[in-house]
């Protein structure tokens, strides 16, 4: 995923793949996603994210700690930094709804051209 080009879609989803890497690498995928994604694709990212102020919750956290153990580079994001991402590689119309159980999905769309 980082040194092949992504297939022609119209849909990127990401699952449990963020928090496995730095933001600088975070930033490389999600910059990559939205060159690879034609104007009206989508990406869905699917991670347990902390809350806003990355206290919580409990079982973020501990998923975290799990992260600085096993992995050199990874951690769990919020919403806000997610959606950050996302938005600065330029996608538009970034949402973040709760998933299934600590998991939740930031989704975002590729404007048209004429949209920017």
């Amino acid at each position: 995923m980082f040194q092949d080009a992504f297939p022609e879609a119209d849909l990127h989803f990401f699952s449990n793949i963020y928090h496995d890497w730095s933001r600088e690498k975070g930033i490389f995928l999600t910059r990559k996603s939205f060159e690879s994604l034609p104007p009206g694709g989508r990406i869905v990212v699917h991670e347990m994210l902390f809350g806003e102020d990355k206290t919580g919750p409990f079982a973020t956290a501990a998923f975290n700690i799990n992260m600085l153990v096993w992995s050199v580079d990874g951690e769990q994001y919020s919403g806000r930094e997610l959606s950050g991402m996302l938005a600065d590689a330029g996608f538009r119309s970034i949402e973040t709804k709760p998933a299934f159980g600590y998991y939740s999905v930031v989704t975002a769309i590729k404007p048209a051209a004429a949209d920017g």
